[in-house]
């Protein structure tokens, strides 16, 4: 039973769809879409650190620093050694994981292996060896369709819990077409031997595209099939949970999701143009055709999520399938006059040049201004982000940490280009130390991550990077009204109402459910007041940030680590690893703070009540100690029994236990129910 249920019975969850709107993107434009001492719960540790000081002992850095900087660096853990099971891995909403996603491309593939094994056994090494030719021919055209249908899914903001579902019809699609295009060509090459010239001109065609294109930008805004899709599919403004189909005023109309798919379904025609007659060009025989296009099919939408995790480094992949396309395309002449190419020759040749990628495509060092597999992320040129702060002017400081500084920007909010001091959109850009970098390891997987999740409302937008020489940037949207942590210890601030504060975490609480739904890795939890940012609207954004090294952790500041321990959950105390729900520990913190006013941990409180949780925790049970640490600021205008209500979430959230702790979804729900609440 759900702690929504224990609390309130049959109380919904309410899941407000994302907002979708255009979005300009770029690629390559092939053919159609061708492309290639802490303190915690209920026992205080103490640190051995050298002490400064008095000023150095008050902890907010932002308060020491006039300005918070929302963008810290968050609390290491290793998340192979992370102690959480494999079932929660791979426990996810509408996602694949990576573990998950490895283990069904590795079943797909040794099934194909043991299909063409058994085929060689049945029928011979010659259809064997046409099966893994066009197998792996296919394959490899297949991988590179997919890094299109990620810049689909980011121009139609496509949800990542929803990806998979677009891509199952997507493959189903294309099993249906491609056999009914198979059936249809072998009967056209069996009638009109000449047709072999068309297909080989299309491949030379393909291979001669692939060869010249550049890395010029193209807006999918501009491509046919997307225009065309557009044109003759009336389109919600929104999506509608997993629907294709939902009304609006009473009219049916077509969700954004079943935009996608159609236009992801009329762009495998497009990629089908190269990808079948290149495995004509190997055999003839439907069987072997059908069968090696549907092993690789099949297995899409694993790869997919393995290519969107960042694992695609094939950074040579476009030009060593132009140089295939182009040598099946030559065969196919060739064999049209008479000189035959075998089938083993083929295979070797597609094997080998394929290997060769995959053994040149390695990661480039930093510096290279290799681009993120990510295309949410723009890459932003180093003097573009020098104007947007000018020159990177003290003026322009927002904030400074142990890793780097922080600058306010103002870029054109379209164009995403320079724009005038307070005009456009304002942007916090951070600027990395040159020393600090080797504090982040893979920190373009993690980047990549980032970049990822950012489309939902609750969450800080990471906009894109720049990565030139020694020098690393990464650029976020600027939240106007600063951090929570402003607004609830500044006295100088006009204290928040119940109600702005209940909104807030409630908007807290759905940005770390989204993460925990779609990524369930925890290393990048770093949850405290500061680093929840606030729009002119109040509303909550979690900003998350890169994971440090291990390595690093031996030398942070003395007043980040306590800072820290004030929101980390007894089992990383005690352990050194964090788990799924160690970030509900830290939101129990933060809800603390919300309810008193008082900080984490303030070591000028008496001795005792530094620590906020070992302090106010057991007045939590009881209604008489809630109404006496409400925060007096409020002034009372707050229901009793919402107050109370939010208190035995919070104290449930602070279980010392973490199996006993709700999951963040339920926390959600809990806090949507105290909403309503008169």
């Amino acid at each position: 039973m759900g702690l929504a249920s224990v609390i309130h019975p049959g109380m919904p969850r309410l899941s407000p769809a994302p907002n979708w709107s255009r979005l300009q993107l770029a690629h390559h434009h092939i053919i159609s879409f061708r492309t290639v001492g802490h303190s915690h719960g209920a026992e205080y540790f103490p640190i051995a650190c050298s002490r400064g000081t008095e000023q150095e002992d008050h902890l907010s850095t932002s308060e020491s620093k006039g300005i918070d900087s929302p963008y810290d660096d968050i609390i290491h853990t290793d998340p192979s050694n992370t102690p959480t099971s494999v079932s929660n891995l791979e426990k996810t909403w509408g996602h694949e994981t990576y573990i998950s996603s490895v283990r069904t491309v590795a079943l797909w593939v040794c099934t194909a292996v043991a299909f063409g094994i058994g085929l060689g056994l049945k029928d011979g090494l010659g259809k064997a060896s046409e099966f893994f030719a066009g197998y792996i021919l296919e394959q490899s055209l297949s991988v590179d369709n997919l890094f299109v249908f990620v810049l689909i899914f980011k121009y139609f903001k496509v949800p990542i819990m929803y990806q998979n579902r677009v891509l199952s019809y997507g493959i189903a699609g294309a099993v249906v077409f491609r056999l009914t295009l198979i059936l249809l060509g072998t009967v056209t090459l069996q009638r009109f031997e000449a047709v072999n010239l068309l297909l080989a001109a299309i491949l030379l065609f393909s291979s001669f595209k692939l060869f010249a294109s550049e890395d010029d930008d193209t807006d999918l805004s501009d491509n046919f099939v997307v225009k065309t899709c557009q044109r003759f599919i009336p389109v919600t403004s929104s999506y509608d949970g997993n629907r294709f189909i939902t009304t609006q005023d009473g009219v049916w109309k077509a969700t954004p999701l079943l935009l996608t798919v159609a236009v992801i379904e009329l762009s495998d025609i497009a990629f089908a143009v190269d990808s079948i007659p290149a495995v004509f060009g190997v055999t003839r025989d439907p069987f072997i055709v059908f069968s090696s296009n549907l092993f690789a099919i099949l297995g899409l939408r694993s790869i997919y999520t393995l290519i969107s995790e960042g694992m695609s480094d094939l950074e040579y992949l476009q030009p060593s399938i132009a140089v295939v396309l182009g040598f099946i395309g030559s065969k196919m002449i060739l064999d049209f006059f008479g000189f035959h190419i075998s089938t083993e020759a083929s295979l070797a040749f597609v094997a080998t040049t394929l290997s060769t990628v995959a053994s040149s495509s390695t990661t480039v060092e930093a510096g290279d201004g290799k681009i993120l597999e990510t295309p949410n992320l723009k890459k932003f040129r180093f003097k573009e982000l020098k104007i947007a702060t000018k020159n990177f002017n003290i003026d322009s400081l927002l904030g400074e940490g142990e890793s780097g500084k922080i600058f306010m920007g103002w870029m054109d909010e379209k164009a995403l280009t320079p724009s005038k001091v307070g005009t456009g959109m304002a942007l916090a850009i951070k600027k990395f130390n040159s020393e600090s970098l080797q504090d982040y390891p893979d920190w373009q997987s993690q980047v990549n991550l980032l970049g990822r999740l950012y489309d939902h409302p609750n969450l800080v937008r990471l906009l894109g990077y720049c990565w030139e020489d020694k020098e690393l940037l990464l650029v976020y949207e600027h939240l106007q009204r600063g951090s929570w942590e402003n607004h609830l210890f500044q006295r100088n601030l006009e204290p928040l109402s119940w109600d702005i504060r209940l909104k807030i975490a409630i908007g807290v609480a759905r940005g770390l459910a989204f993460v925990q739904s779609v990524e369930n890795t925890v290393r990048f939890w770093n949850l405290k007041a500061s680093n929840i940012l606030l729009d002119g609207n109040y509303n909550a954004k979690v900003s998350i940030g890169l994971a440090k090294s291990e390595r690093s952790s031996s030398t942070t500041d003395c007043r980040t680590v306590i800072l820290q321990g004030a929101y980390v959950a007894p089992e990383y105390i005690l352990t050194g690893h964090l788990g799924m729900k160690s970030v509900v520990y830290s939101f129990g913190v933060v809800l603390l703070e919300m309810l008193t006013g008082l900080r984490a941990y303030d070591s000028k409180r008496p001795d005792g009540q530094e620590s906020l949780v070992n302090w106010r925790k057991p007045w939590l049970s009881s209604k008489r100690m809630v109404k006496a640490m409400m925060d007096t600021r409020m002034d009372g205008q707050y229901s009793s029994v919402a107050a109370l209500q939010a208190a035995q979430l919070t104290l449930k959230c602070l279980e010392s236990d973490h199996k006993i702790r709700p999951s963040m979804e339920q926390v959600v729900e809990v806090l949507e129910e105290i909403a309503v609440l008169v």
